[in-house]
């Protein structure tokens, strides 16, 4: 995979999220095809966003010293082992991690939208994910996927609780009502300024 570009959020005529993306591949014997969708908030300012992360060779090989065509390799003649490398570093993933679509909670119309994208991911279960991959001189493939919420669910409802309040939000209040030591939430806050 080369990149990921053209990432769109939009709601479907059921209300139901649906994040496209177009995803621009090595060639048509790539492999790393594969990438995460993440919904998130984040602060200063204020947003939710949806952020994509791929290349899943290139982060491997990273990692590992290897090149990425050992990255590709491993990839074909052992999938699972290959995933579990990806997965077992959750720090390098959330580093690779790009925002492709924000929407600032700055406004009532924004809250809103935010507001209805998350309820809807917990109130359906799920949200849809359609790739179109892009390989030089050759048609666009799409591959729709739904993708279940399930596992999401404590995450989606602390979001939802914050654009709720999005207005007031203290992030150094709402870290301290979720249990962290406020010792260390003004070192986090510090090491933001």
């Amino acid at each position: 995979m080369k990149q990921i570009k053209n990432v769109k959020l939009s709601l479907n005529k059921e209300a139901e999220v649906v994040v496209t993306a177009d995803i621009v591949m090595e060639g048509p014997d790539d492999p790393d095809d594969v990438y995460f969708v993440m919904f998130n908030i984040l602060h200063n300012p204020l947003r939710l966003v949806v952020a994509t992360v791929g290349d899943f060779c290139g982060l491997v090989a990273e990692k590992s010293g290897a090149s990425k065509s050992q990255a590709q390799s491993l990839l074909m003649s052992n999938p699972e082992e290959f995933m579990q490398r990806v997965l077992s570093d959750q720090q390098m993933l959330f580093g690779a991690a790009q925002e492709k679509v924000k929407v600032e909670l700055s406004t009532q119309k924004n809250a809103d939208l935010a507001r209805a994208v998350v309820a809807s991911m917990i109130n359906k279960g799920k949200y849809h994910q359609v790739s179109n991959y892009l390989v030089a001189g050759q048609e666009p493939v799409a591959k729709h996927q739904e993708v279940p919420t399930k596992e999401l669910m404590a995450d989606l409802n602390q979001m939802l609780m914050i654009i709720k309040d999005w207005e007031g939000f203290d992030l150094k209040e709402f870290l301290v009502k979720q249990g962290v030591d406020p010792a260390q939430v003004d070192a986090m806050l510090e090491g933001q300024l």
